[in-house]
């Protein structure tokens, strides 16, 4: 358990803290190089304890700038091992520095709720944000399905409804 709050907090600082004393415009995001990518997966479960869609944002640097992807795939209820996933929504676009905030928001809140012990359930939603090349990563099972931070970070990061 201490070893999960020390990659908890480490992610959060690396995520949150800016380069320089002061450049407080700074979120840490852009310190995404080459093939480093924040991953952020919301699973949902649509069809109960047999699981559901699955929704990802990839957050990477590029050229000077702070990148999003986001991609939704589909499932077949009841029973989503006897089918073939497929993507329904894809979405992509650069994030500005407050959009950047948005995200190290999220994170932070993210971590906080990895604390939470909701109890056992076989159904819920789940939500992880990794960090590719560090091997960090935050999972956070909300088994009450109360939590929509995801969809709001999803809708500010790409205007949607």
């Amino acid at each position: 358990m201490q070893s999960r709050l020390i990659i908890a907090f480490g992610m959060v600082c690396l995520l949150s803290c800016s380069k320089g004393v002061g450049d407080a415009s700074r979120f840490g995001l852009d310190n995404l190089k080459g093939s480093d990518t924040l991953v952020l997966k919301g699973r949902f479960a649509d069809c109960g304890e047999w699981g559901g869609h699955q929704e990802v944002i990839r957050i990477y640097g590029q050229d000077n700038g702070v990148y999003a992807m986001y991609e939704r795939d589909t499932v077949k209820c009841p029973d989503p091992s006897y089918f073939d996933r497929r993507i329904v929504e894809r979405l992509s676009g650069e994030l500005d520095q407050a959009k950047q905030q948005r995200v190290v928001a999220y994170l932070q809140e993210l971590t906080e709720r990895t604390f939470h012990d909701e109890g056992i359930s076989n159904a819920g939603d789940s939500y992880t944000a990794t960090r590719e090349r560090m091997g960090l990563e935050l999972v956070y099972r909300n088994y009450h399905q109360d939590w929509n931070r995801f969809t709001e970070l999803k809708q500010s990061l790409f205007s949607t409804q």
